[in-house]
């Protein structure tokens, strides 16, 4: 399989606290409480571990309630800032575009399951599901028509102005991220988390420095061609650029960048290179976790737990 791997060169260098351990403990504690909600361990690949060399190779599925989460939080705070009943969740409307990568049909289930309205902006074509109204538009659109109308913005690409919402979505991943990581039989030596608008990854990078101890090696992995992360690391800033959240954690604590059509077998192609081998530190004795996130967005009655326990 072709791949590009580029060495991150600020690798270890100090920086902001982008998502602070207290927003972590509040979300674990109130997604943890949501009924019907089953993640997923990572599964063993032993053989595949065998054929690269490799102690041990697991590939994980996070199906992230961040969304929720995050949605969860926005509406307790606007039904509070209005000074209305918790049971009165159909007065407020949510709006989402294309645009910034984004998951429409997770923040349209997740609106549905609060009892919300959601209005999602989309340029292609693309209906996320039936749980939107779907008006013809992209981001700036969505944004302005949220301003005029009074309608609640939701997105995790994070901008100057626009940090709150894309941290909770984030610190809801971190929760998915710990359950994987918690689920494993030893701590992996090496992870491999998909780019997209860098969320899952920042996500990523701040739980495994919690682990303590020796922090694993982070490598993000991008597409040819739609590689924002990677090419913000070269340098060649994209038309579309990462999160400002997720590039400030990503910017210090990726280690590499793996441009590759899939994660896994990207980072099987440069465990069998000999330099690639050598730079990502990949031997006998690693321990390899490849992340992928998953794309239903429901996960038990996340949305309805929110509801239930925060707005009761």
């Amino acid at each position: 399989m072709p791949f590009r791997l580029f060495m991150n060169p600020r690798h270890g260098v100090p920086g902001v606290v982008v998502l602070p351990e207290s927003g972590f403990r509040r979300a674990s504690a109130e997604i943890r409480g949501w009924p019907g909600r089953l993640p997923r361990p990572p599964v063993a690949l032993p053989e595949l571990a065998q054929a690269a060399g490799l102690a041990s190779l697991h590939l994980g599925q996070v199906a992230s309630p961040g969304y929720a989460y995050a949605l969860s939080r926005l509406l307790r705070a606007e039904l509070a800032r209005r000074n209305m009943p918790a049971g009165a969740p159909g007065a407020v409307t949510f709006a989402c575009a294309q645009g910034r990568g984004d998951d429409l049909a997770a923040i349209a289930s997740a609106a549905r399951r609060l009892g919300v309205r959601c209005m999602a902006f989309v340029e292609d074509g693309a209906v996320p599901g039936n749980d939107a109204q779907v008006l013809r538009g992209g981001y700036e659109e969505a944004m302005r028509h949220a301003g005029q109308q009074g309608w609640l913005f939701v997105s995790a690409w994070a901008a100057a102005g626009y940090t709150e919402v894309p941290r909770d979505i984030m610190q809801g991943d971190r929760v998915a991220v710990s359950e994987a990581l918690a689920a494993l039989p030893v701590a992996p030596t090496h992870v491999v988390v998909p780019g997209g608008q860098g969320g899952l990854a920042a996500a990523t990078a701040t739980q495994l420095r919690a682990l303590g101890g020796a922090t694993p090696r982070l490598v993000v992995a991008e597409p040819a061609g739609a590689s924002p992360l990677m090419g913000e690391a070269e340098g060649r800033p994209a038309q579309a650029p990462p999160g400002l959240l997720a590039w400030q954690e990503l910017e210090r604590s990726a280690f590499a960048f793996l441009e590759a059509p899939d994660a896994l077998g990207g980072v099987l192609a440069a465990a069998a290179e000999a330099s690639s081998r050598v730079a990502l530190g990949l031997d006998a004795t690693s321990r390899l976790l490849v992340l992928g996130q998953d794309a239903d967005p429901a996960e038990g009655s996340a949305g309805q737990g929110s509801q239930q326990g925060g707005l009761a």
